[in-house]
């Protein structure tokens, strides 16, 4: 390239340097004071008052049951609660009259109960247990405590229940702790959870062939025994013996080891006889068995 033409180039860039600085804006706007720091934020509200739980009807608790308050268990995050209750925290509870719980009800069961007396040879007193669709019975301890596997229910020999719920509104027999998840929103209740209270034991007149006699012959009426968890006696000599109904029944996160040999199963059909009538059962999350049949 000629020495002029380089010399012309440079020239004319110059000149659009300085045309260029001669039109720009010099001055600089000020963006004014600095602008105060946003304030800290509100402190957190405190946390709520433990939840209370009313589930005792506006009209009251059925006859032959108790209006009772169970205090928050906050190692268990459960809490107060205030229900209808069956049974007792001394210890064992029979029933000696017919008991109707009305549908939609929510009932405790405190203990072991048993539903009427051991009717062998006509010396106890039978009584009928009638629950309406939709009930909801509980056990009334903090699952997974020492005396959680207390609290059960026994239909006697001799005595029935009734239990007729339907597809939409089965009657259930569950935990203090599920109870807590629906009335609350926790979530106490894992995938797992199992042993929360007892279970449900039926006990029959019907045949057995392991008798606590070992003089007596099995099928007899002499022939009988214990149920585990000490939950009365069942056998006999009555094959069509009648112990109720449960139609749309749910028993959930029972169970009880007591040793290896002796616990409680979701329901047990002790010496059960075929007059008894059993439809659309469920046992869910249960510790042991879900259902264990004894004879019958």
């Amino acid at each position: 390239m000629k020495l002029g033409k380089t010399l012309k180039l440079a020239t004319m860039a110059s000149l659009a340097v300085l045309t260029l600085a001669a039109c720009s804006d010099t001055t600089i706007s000020s963006p004014g004071e600095n602008a105060a720091p946003p304030t800290s934020p509100p402190p957190p509200p405190p946390p709520p008052a433990a939840a209370s739980i009313d589930l005792v009807p506006t009209a009251g608790c059925p006859t032959g049951t108790t209006a009772t308050t169970f205090e928050e268990v906050s190692a268990d995050g459960l809490a107060d609660v205030d229900v209808c209750v069956i049974g007792s925290e001394s210890g064992s509870t029979i029933i000696t009259s017919d008991l109707t719980i009305p549908a939609n009800t929510t009932i405790a069961i405190q203990g072991p109960v048993f539903i009427g007396e051991d009717n062998k040879n006509d010396a106890g007193t039978p009584v009928t247990l009638t629950i309406g669709a939709g009930v909801r019975f509980f056990g009334a301890a903090a699952g997974g405590t020492a005396t959680a596997t207390d609290d059960y229910l026994v239909i006697t020999r001799g005595s029935t229940i009734e239990a007729v719920g339907t597809e939409s509104a089965p009657i259930r027999f569950t935990a203090r702790a599920a109870v807590n998840d629906e009335e609350t929103g926790s979530n106490l209740i894992e995938l797992g959870t199992n042993a929360q209270w007892g279970g449900l034991v039926i006990n029959g007149f019907a045949p057995i062939n392991a008798c606590s006699d070992s003089g007596a012959t099995g099928g007899s009426a002499d022939c009988e025994k214990s149920g585990e968890g000490s939950s009365g006696l069942f056998g006999g000599a009555i094959a069509d013996d009648d112990s109720g109904t449960l139609n749309y029944v749910i028993v959930e996160y029972a169970g009880a080891r007591l040793t290896n040999t002796d616990e409680l199963n979701g329901i047990a059909f002790q010496g059960v006889g075929s007059g008894t009538d059993v439809d659309y059962v469920q046992v869910h999350n249960n510790l042991d068995d879900g259902i264990e049949w004894f004879g019958g």
